[in-house]
């Protein structure tokens, strides 16, 4: 298997993280679910003239696209067929790189699979066609860069509102808010949002939370600790992952639960003894480890049990909570983070 990338040349290089080939790409699974990350993409079949994308919930179900295709934002996982990805290549925009290129507010490509030539016309094809014949990588990646630069119909900047939005947000997405970036910005929140809407794909509220998704995500990559060593209450908590129910389901026949410090959605954390361990990030996607150690199962029952003691409410504190507030409910502050 080989796979190539390819930085392009500025302005490009300011709104694409990158262009990438596999080939000789070999399936030892038949569905892939691909995690979220806020940004664009364009797919470019080589092998077969098209993608299917299997229906989130129901995998038997499944839509089938010709083969050049755009994805848009998404904030969900996507299922994808791993037969389709023998020889590809394709665009990974950077968080609102790709606005310029087609035609429209990248907040109507959110969540959405749409065929390129549907945005590009013949040009899509046209462009598969010369790829095709390229003999070699570079040159593929040089034919990709001249038609993307061709496909430009507005300027090659983002708005100085959402570039300064989204990298304060990369440095921090746990600990964002509109109102500290919109004070920063001079903009209303109202038009804020929509500026950051139109450009990214995402509002800055399901921007933050698929970011902190990320977040999590590389916590676990950089760490060298197995699923049993792993602390999520303090992963979660670092993360913005707080305040609310973490769950800890066990066997499929009983539940225990923590409560964690903050103010932020929440997760919940499966633990399948003695071999799986799962973690779901509500509708964004889950993250699964493996392992074959029954020998822990009293290990990880006991790591539960330390975490409900130190995160665990007291029962008179929850009383006189619902006391001050009769209606159970409380505003969120001025400040709340981003996704309250």
């Amino acid at each position: 298997m080989a796979y190539h990338t390819y930085k392009p040349a500025p302005p490009l290089s300011d709104l694409v993280e990158t262009f990438w080939l596999y080939e000789g790409f070999p399936p030892t699974h038949r569905k892939e679910r691909k995690l979220p990350d806020g940004s664009m993409g364009v797919v470019i079949n080589l092998r077969e003239d098209r993608f299917r994308i299997y229906d989130r919930r129901d995998h038997d179900r499944s839509e089938t696209f010709r083969g050049c295709l755009l994805s848009g934002a998404q904030s969900e996982f996507i299922v994808i067929d791993t037969a389709n990805q023998a020889s590809v290549m394709g665009i990974h925009f950077k968080a609102g790189g790709g606005f310029p290129f087609f035609g429209m507010p990248a907040s109507e490509l959110h969540d959405v699979q749409v065929p390129l030539d549907a945005l590009w016309g013949t040009t899509a094809g046209q462009l598969r066609d010369q790829l095709l014949e390229a003999k070699t990588p570079q040159a593929r990646f040089v034919i990709l860069e001249e038609h993307l630069l061709a496909r430009a119909t507005r300027p090659l900047v983002p708005h100085p509102a959402v570039s300064f939005a989204l990298k304060e947000i990369r440095s921090a997405p746990q600990h964002r808010t509109i109102s500290d970036l919109t004070e920063q910005i001079g903009l209303s929140p109202r038009r804020f949002i929509q500026l950051f809407s139109e450009e990214v794909g995402l509002t800055p509220k399901l921007f933050c939370r698929v970011r902190r998704f990320q977040q999590v995500l590389k916590s676990l990559q950089n760490g060298e600790l197995s699923a049993r060593q792993i602390e999520w209450a303090d992963i979660a908590s670092s993360c913005g992952y707080f305040d609310q129910l973490i769950s800890f389901e066990t066997s499929g026949r009983s539940r225990a639960s923590t409560r964690l410090p903050g103010s932020c959605s929440g997760a919940s954390i499966s633990i399948m003894f003695p071999s799986r361990i799962e973690v779901n990030f509500l509708q964004y996607g889950s993250v699964c480890f493996c392992q074959d150690d029954a020998a822990n199962v009293g290990q990880a029952r006991a790591r539960i049990r330390r975490s409900k003691q130190e995160h665990r409410i007291p029962t008179e504190e929850r009383d006189d909570d619902r006391q001050s507030e009769p209606n159970s409910r409380r505003l969120p502050r001025d400040n709340a983070p981003i996704d309250r």
